[in-house]
């Protein structure tokens, strides 16, 4: 594990998502967009923070979520949901502060983008399984912005929730793009296949009920370059 620091921290979404900036000791850390990290408070087990910290018998409570930023190294930002899990609850308890310190794995995980691989790239997004996907969103702006040589020519996000409390770095892609299912909205994965075509790279990240259908209906329409990773 890494040592690092927790730099900023923003809660939003009705104060349903914390948004962690974390900075790593080491100046090598890395990551490739669409990776995710092993994250652990130190001493922090499922009763909550134990006493002594010399204690080495009872495990630290690890989640694992994906990293937002573009593919780089250094600061990095996570995205975290309000759960009952015990590192989650913590967090948003307001027991983490600003330059409490924490761990973070190596970050790992197969389906990453790869400008000089991908040559246009479809973003679908079921829940906070936009998080793995705005990092590759950014890594493509950031390429775009600084002309840097990239194969990839497009980029577009597609984002599925279930209220307007869910809406998530909605300042970065069309409002069009987000569909929510309290107001009969759901992304069409037919509908958006047929428009984009086979040949675009399709990412598909949330819930297995999501991946499954995205999946399963991209497919249908002759849409076989598609990637994706599961969690649940």
């Amino acid at each position: 594990m890494n040592e690092a620091t927790i730099v900023r921290r923003t809660l939003f979404g009705a104060g349903r998502y914390l948004s962690l900036h974390i900075q790593p000791k080491s100046s090598n850390y890395s990551w490739i967009s669409g990776q995710w990290v092993d994250f652990v408070v130190p001493n922090l087990t499922k009763n909550g923070i134990r006493s002594d910290k010399n204690d080495t018998t009872t495990p630290v409570v690890v989640g694992g979520y994906s990293i937002c930023s573009p593919t780089g190294k250094g600061e990095f930002e996570l995205l975290i949901q309000q759960t009952e899990h015990q590192p989650t609850k913590h967090l948003f308890s307001g027991k983490s502060n600003i330059g409490d310190s924490v761990l973070v794995g190596a970050a790992s995980g197969s389906c990453v983008y790869r400008p000089e691989l991908h040559r246009d790239i479809v973003l679908l997004a079921g829940g906070v399984g936009i998080t793995p996907l705005i990092s590759m969103f950014r890594t493509f702006s950031v390429a775009k912005a600084a002309s840097t040589a990239t194969a990839t020519t497009s980029a577009v996000l597609y984002h599925g929730i279930k209220s307007p409390n869910d809406k998530l770095f909605q300042d970065e892609f069309p409002p069009e793009h987000a569909f929510i299912s309290s107001q009969g909205q759901r992304i069409n994965f037919i509908e958006i296949g047929t428009k984009h075509g086979p040949d675009k790279d399709y990412f598909v990240c949330g819930p297995t009920r999501f991946i499954d259908q995205g999946i399963r209906d991209l497919k249908s329409i002759g849409c076989h370059k598609i990637h994706f990773e599961r969690w649940w």
